[in-house]
């Protein structure tokens, strides 16, 4: 990224550590999670109150800034040909103690647009990227000085901000994903009613044009009838993997997928990477006694 001698003179005026700003990270939903990125559904959206804390990423096609100080630098300018890039530079002006009071306004009138991509992690969905940059670069000075914890508790708070939130539709999210490794050709769409909203209920498609409507309890029912026909490596290696990584799909799992293959594979890869993990630590607490001897 070239350097911005706008964001240059924020970063000095508010004296910001260029290091905390390169280290937060901006994720892509892909990396967050793959399965979501590609099965992903949400729940219409609510207003709620989220810290910013927990906005970690953004889901703009072809992002490629990686890092908060990055962030700051493609999205603010001095560059008058780039409408986008300028609109928001009285923003700057802003300082850590009164930040929050006053983009307060623009949580009512234009909020802040966000979806679940973990437990209670959240990516920008379509709008609000320059007000949670430059929320996220005071919260994490002043997390900088906090002292202890609850210094980091009341700082939460302050930058506790209210939300358009897009929670994960956890079902049909992994019941997609199942369905994908069982099977190859189908399409699935959420059903909307006559004002756009949706309905709570999947529609799949299959090859030959077929289609299904299907409340949350019937697709659960539908992919326990479809998961012994998941490739045997998938069932092994890569769901029992995903288990362990992703909270979200172990609810789900656990909630509905008991006295499967799936929760029979589950166990047995628990099992075993239980011993092997067991056997490191004794190994490493042999050597520690052998060496200290």
């Amino acid at each position: 990224m070239n350097n911005n001698q706008l964001i240059e003179n924020f970063i000095k005026e508010n004296d910001f550590d260029k290091g905390i700003l390169e280290d937060s990270k901006i994720n892509s939903t892909e990396e967050i999670s793959y399965v979501i990125d590609k099965n992903g559904f949400h729940k219409n959206p609510q207003k709620e109150y989220i810290c910013i804390a927990d906005i970690i990423g953004d889901n703009i096609n072809g992002n490629k800034t990686n890092n908060l100080l990055n962030e700051l630098q493609s999205l603010f300018s001095e560059n008058k040909g780039n409408k986008y890039n300028i609109r928001s530079n009285s923003m700057l002006k802003y300082t850590s103690e009164n930040i929050i009071q006053g983009l307060s306004e623009s949580f009512n009138k234009e909020p802040i647009s966000i979806a679940e991509v973990k437990k209670d992690k959240y990516i920008i969905k379509n709008n609000g990227r320059h007000r949670c940059a430059l929320l996220k670069a005071h919260y994490l000075k002043e997390l900088s000085k906090c002292k202890n914890e609850a210094d980091k508790q009341n700082l939460k708070s302050k930058y506790t901000i209210p939300a358009e939130v897009e929670r994960l539709d956890v079902i049909k999210t992994y019941s997609k994903y199942l369905l994908k490794l069982a099977k190859n050709k189908f399409h699935t769409q959420e059903e909307l009613d006559k004002n756009y909203i949706r309905t709570g209920k999947l529609i799949i498609t299959d090859d030959n044009g077929n289609s299904k409507t299907y409340s949350d309890e019937e697709l659960v029912k539908y992919v326990k009838s479809m998961v012994d026909k998941i490739p045997e490596n998938e069932l092994k290696n890569t769901i029992p993997r995903l288990y362990s990584k992703e909270e979200y799909f172990k609810e789900y799992a656990d909630t509905n997928l008991r006295e499967t293959c799936i929760e029979k594979s589950i166990t047995e890869w628990s099992k075993i990477n239980s011993e092997d993990k067991e056997k490191t630590v004794y190994i490493s607490r042999e050597r520690e006694v052998r060496n200290n001897d």
